[in-house]
């Protein structure tokens, strides 16, 4: 993928339900400074909306494959087989509970 004036794209960053995940691929470990956390091959990357929030906020490039939510749901949005349905959170906090409404809120 390339970007404004040919450069190289490493992510592609797309809402959460807007296409399918691409089949997860090896990672290569990040240098020091980012932890026990991986890095992507050197090839675009389809990653959500969420991911881009997550490495902004905390100030680290996660592996878009070390968690679901970094990925754009594989299924077109709203799931009508989630209609109606609710969902009780109790006991989960913080960050998680706010990925957890957010993609209840989206499918």
């Amino acid at each position: 993928l390339a970007g404004a004036g040919g450069a190289k794209v490493d992510y592609d960053v797309r809402p959460l339900g807007a296409a399918p995940s691409p089949p997860e691929e090896e990672a290569l470990p990040a240098p020091a400074s980012f932890g026990r956390r991986l890095v992507p091959r050197s090839r675009t990357e389809v990653v959500s909306e969420y991911w881009l929030r997550k490495c902004a906020a905390v100030g680290v490039l996660f592996s878009p494959a070390s968690s679901p939510a970094h990925r754009p749901v594989p299924h077109a949005l709203p799931v009508e087989s989630m209609q109606g349905v609710r969902v009780c959170l109790s006991g989960v906090h913080g960050d998680l509970r706010h990925l957890v409404e957010w993609l209840c809120a989206a499918l």
